[in-house]
């Protein structure tokens, strides 16, 4: 399952790599199905790129078979991309039956409604 890799250190080259070896590609192969450069790959698998950016990834991802969803809403996004908060519940709180993550979602927009007048979220540096 792929939340239960996102306990190691470097799971998104542990991921990638592993995908990639279960359908017996090269990267060079996956870069061809991804449409990117195959040293792209091949840093992040060696941990060198550890924040790919979104676009990439999510070629990767759609060439593994992998749910973007499940991936994407555990790497950082660059400002102004931040994933949206289902695809969050379902990758972290995968074990809650759909409804409860449903009423998670309900709850936080009525929240976010009520307290945020900025739909960009946090200002610069308030998060840190």
């Amino acid at each position: 399952m792929v939340q239960d890799m996102y306990d190691e250190p470097n799971r998104l080259a542990d991921l990638i790599r592993e995908r990639r070896q279960e359908f017996g590609w090269s990267q060079g192969a996956l870069a061809v199905r991804a449409g990117i450069d195959k040293s792209i790959i091949a840093r992040i698998e060696a941990g060198i790129t550890t924040n790919p950016r979104r676009d990439t990834l999510a070629s990767i991802v759609r060439a593994l078979g992998l749910r973007q969803d499940d991936v994407l809403s555990d790497v950082p996004a660059m400002p102004g991309q931040l994933p949206a908060f289902q695809p969050y519940l379902r990758a972290k709180y995968g074990d809650l039956p759909p409804e409860a993550r449903e009423r998670l979602a309900r709850m936080f927009a009525e929240v976010r409604a009520e307290y945020d007048s900025s739909p960009g979220g946090p200002a610069q540096g308030e998060d840190e």
